[in-house]
């Protein structure tokens, strides 16, 4: 990692910023983004609660479709090949984040059935 791709942390108003380079969707076609989701993982901006600043996080589970859903849709720039990353040299954005790294905001673990308090009577 070179010092131009290394990560930049500020701090302003009290909050420490990281800023991490990422590539919107919103300046990609549908057929880039179709390609691009096939190879790497899109990731989603979400508002840090209580301030102007987003992070990084995994996109919403629930389908949303609209240019106000697809403004906060992106892809890492640290996860691009080097063609990729020279082709949309123009479109990369240097973001500032409240976090680091990407947030997990979905867990892995499957869903248990949940028990009863109260068994249904068996007919008889």
């Amino acid at each position: 990692m070179n010092e131009e791709e290394s990560q930049r942390i500020e701090t302003k108003d009290g909050i420490t910023l990281y800023y991490k380079k990422i590539l919107p969707i919103r300046e990609l076609s549908g057929d880039e983004i179709k390609f691009l989701s096939s190879i790497h993982n899109p990731v989603m901006l979400w508002r840090e609660e209580g301030t102007d600043y987003f992070y990084l996080a995994e996109p919403s589970l629930k389908s949303a479709r609209g240019a106000s859903v697809r403004f906060f849709i992106c892809f890492l720039y640290d996860d691009l090949t080097e063609e990729e990353k020279d082709y949309y040299k123009d479109l990369i954005v240097d973001m500032p984040l409240t976090r680091s790294e990407v947030t997990k905001v979905y867990s892995n673990k499957p869903k248990t059935k949940k028990k009863r308090l109260f068994n249904k009577k068996e007919e008889k």
